[in-house]
């Protein structure tokens, strides 16, 4: 049962590459085949509903049934691909646990890093301030000497 699983998975997959791959997909992102089914269907739909043509009711039914099985496929595909995706992300982990570790570090760093600049930038701030309220402070004890050097001459030329 498991080969039987693995065959199927594989050929969902095969499915999956044509459905990503070559002039399969429209431009509007659905599969050429579903928009073909669609188009089908709406046109026999209204020609049966305007004719009653029982020709156009079965074109119509066949063309929703062709569209149910292009729904199914492409949700087996879409269930194939989230397997795929899960098991490959599982194995990376485990195989690459020192990557992950750096990619948690760096989601880590991501989310820290705004806060540590502002408090960078805040540290910053405070140390300009204090070196500015110590050069005012030198700047006071320098006049303080010079005046106090005036003094003494003053008192030394009089003598």
């Amino acid at each position: 049962m498991h080969d039987e699983e693995e065959d199927s998975l594989d050929q969902m997959g095969k499915l999956a590459f044509c459905f990503r791959h070559g002039n399969i997909m429209s431009a509007t992102g659905i599969p050429i085949q579903l928009e073909k089914a669609l188009d089908s269907y709406k046109a026999n739909y209204s020609a049966y509903k305007v004719t009653g043509n029982s020709e156009h009711k079965t074109a119509y039914e066949n063309a929703l049934a062709n569209v149910n099985t292009l729904i199914q496929q492409m949700t087996s595909i879409t269930i194939t691909n989230d397997r795929y995706i899960r098991n490959f992300v599982g194995e990376y982990q485990s195989s690459n646990s020192e990557l992950v570790k750096l990619q948690e570090n760096s989601k880590r760093i991501q989310e820290e890093g705004p806060r540590l600049q502002d408090e960078l930038a805040q540290s910053r701030q405070i140390h300009q301030r204090a070196a500015i309220e110590v050069d005012e402070s030198g700047l006071y004890v320098k006049a303080g000497i010079v005046v106090a050097l005036l003094v003494v001459v003053g008192i030394v030329g009089s003598l």
